[in-house]
C-alpha cells in the first residue's frame, strides 16, 4: 500500500496477498522479467543482499559486510519485508533467532540472513507465479 505521502506502508496483509505484493515489488523495484535470471543465486547477486567476497592467492575470507551492488530500494524493500516476515513467518523468525542465538550475530547481521531468505522467496513468487504461504517450521 502506498499512503498519502507517497510512502510505501507493508503489513502483514500485503505480504499474504500475492497480486497486490507482486505489484509492489514490480512498480517499486523494476524487477521485471524474472527467467532473467538463470538461477536464484543470479536474483541474489542482483540484489546485493550477498557477502562480499576478499580473495587472495591461498586465502579467502568469509563473513564479510553484504556487497553495495543491487538497486537500494531493493535492499530496502527486503529489509521492510523482512521485519515484518520474521514477526509473522515462523521459517523466518527461525533463521533470525539462530542467527542471534547461536551465532551470536547483531540484528542488522541476523536482519541480513533474512533479507537473503526473503530474497530467495521473492524470486520464487515471481518465477513460479504462485502465492507467498506462511508454514510452520
Amino acid at each position: 500500500m502506498i499512503n498519502n505521502q507517497g510512502g510505501i506502508i507493508l503489513t502483514p496483509e500485503l505480504l499474504k496477498n500475492k497480486t497486490a505484493f507482486c505489484s509492489l515489488l514490480e512498480r517499486c523495484l523494476h524487477i521485471g522479467d524474472p527467467a532473467r535470471f538463470p538461477s536464484q543465486s543470479a536474483f541474489a547477486n542482483w540484489t546485493g543482499v550477498v557477502p562480499g567476497a576478499k580473495q587472495s592467492s591461498d586465502t579467502e575470507s568469509k563473513g564479510l559486510r553484504m556487497t553495495k551492488a543491487g538497486p537500494a530500494i531493493m535492499k530496502w524493500a527486503l529489509y521492510q519485508v523482512g521485519q515484518i516476515g520474521r514477526q509473522w513467518d515462523p521459517q523466518l523468525a527461525a533463521v533470525y533467532y539462530r542467527q542471534m542465538v547461536y551465532h551470536g550475530k547483531n540484528h542488522k547481521q541476523a536482519m541480513g540472513a533474512v533479507m537473503s531468505h526473503m530474497g530467495a522467496r521473492v524470486f520464487t513468487v515471481f518465477r513460479e507465479d504462485r502465492p507467498y504461504e506462511l508454514r510452520d517450521t
